[in-house]
């Protein structure tokens, strides 16, 4: 199978000749409303920058998709942007069998947002995932059995909070834990956090 090299060698080769009209009316209205965008390949699929990747399109089997790379920021006044999946977090996508579907208006509100969002630097930031902080028992033992300890604890940044967790928690025998538990309480009497100890 060769590779694609071009824009119009997808089209000719990925695209269903049902759907052709279709990618092409698109292509034709990325070009016309956001003139300063380049078109490219990236993935094996049309793509159109500027400084980032603002839109693609890609033939799928029962539709042609326009993707909005940093579609969750786009004002979607009809409501018709979708997300794909839960872990598409900026992507945003616009389906089409045939070119009636195309509302050339709306599109160009989209497309012209996408370009003044990319000229100003604006970009969806990636969701961190927390880890999940299980308290050990050894510790919330020494925490229970001491007031100023815990209070000093619960005043730490949760950063801080996640380090004694951590450290306490990670150890596979009990003997350790503990051991880590009461060095713990050393240092939350003083109302340090774990790292303090190795500073001048």
């Amino acid at each position: 199978m060769s590779a694609v090299k071009t824009v119009d060698h997808y089209l000719e080769l990925n695209v269903p000749s049902r759907f052709r009209a279709t990618f092409t009316a698109l292509r034709d209205l990325i070009r016309e409303s956001a003139p300063e965008l380049k078109e490219t390949l990236k993935w094996g699929a049309p793509c159109y920058v500027r400084t980032s990747n603002v839109v693609g399109i890609v033939s799928l089997k029962n539709y042609v998709a326009l993707w909005f790379y940093q579609g969750a920021l786009l004002d979607d006044p009809k409501n018709q942007l979708i997300q794909a999946s839960e872990k598409t977090t900026a992507l945003r996508q616009l389906r089409f069998e045939k070119p009636e579907d195309i509302d050339a208006e709306y599109l160009t509100t989209l497309l012209q947002q996408a370009v003044e969002n990319d000229r100003q630097g604006k970009k969806v930031k990636p969701r961190r995932k927390q880890k999940t902080m299980t308290m050990p028992i050894e510790l919330q033992q020494v925490l229970d059995h001491d007031a100023k300890i815990k209070s000093n604890f619960e005043n730490l940044p949760p950063s801080k909070q996640r380090e004694y967790i951590e450290h306490v928690g990670e150890a596979k025998r009990a003997t350790t834990r503990e051991r880590r538990a009461k060095k713990s309480a050393q240092l939350l009497s003083e109302g340090k956090g774990l790292h303090e100890q190795y500073r001048g």
